[in-house]
């Protein structure tokens, strides 16, 4: 909690974590990298206030690098019980996260491999039978590893 009061904001906080757990040297493309993803201290759905951000070591530059985004994801994560996600390792297989309150399980996702995000989203909702369901996915451009992929 410290942290949390020192390190304010989603940015803050989250960059805080990978400083600590990730070190300087690591390349960017290894599994020793992480990727956190971190939501705002609050829960609403209001203008602006569903935001989140994803810190991690870029690619492109080898410098910490954080993308900010809204919608809705961020808010139902935190409304999930969620502050942070922090991917650690790589997976021998494409894998995607699913959060059902406190209930998070990786899923195979070799079926989603090679789908832009405008497929995948309603290829997701309709797996899981679940027009709400909210998706923060890769591209074509990250699966393929393209140094500056969002």
């Amino acid at each position: 909690m410290q942290w949390a009061r020192d390190y304010v904001g989603q940015r803050g906080l989250a960059t805080k974590y990978f400083t600590e757990e990730v070190d300087a040297t690591v390349d960017p493309l290894s599994p020793a990298n992480k990727l956190i993803w971190a939501t705002v201290a609050h829960r609403t759905m209001a203008s602006t206030g569903g935001r989140y951000s994803v810190i991690t070591k870029g690619a492109l530059t080898g410098a910490i690098a954080c993308s900010n985004s809204g919608g809705y994801w961020g808010a139902e994560l935190k409304m999930a019980g969620w502050d942070m996600i922090i991917f650690e390792g790589k997976s021998p297989k494409p894998v995607y996260l699913l959060i059902q309150d406190d209930t998070a399980q990786l899923l195979d996702a070799s079926w989603l491999w090679g789908k832009s995000v405008w497929e995948t989203e309603p290829a997701i909702k309709a797996k899981h039978q679940d027009p709400q369901i909210r998706v923060s996915s890769i591209g074509r451009a990250g699966e393929t590893g393209c140094m500056y992929a969002g």
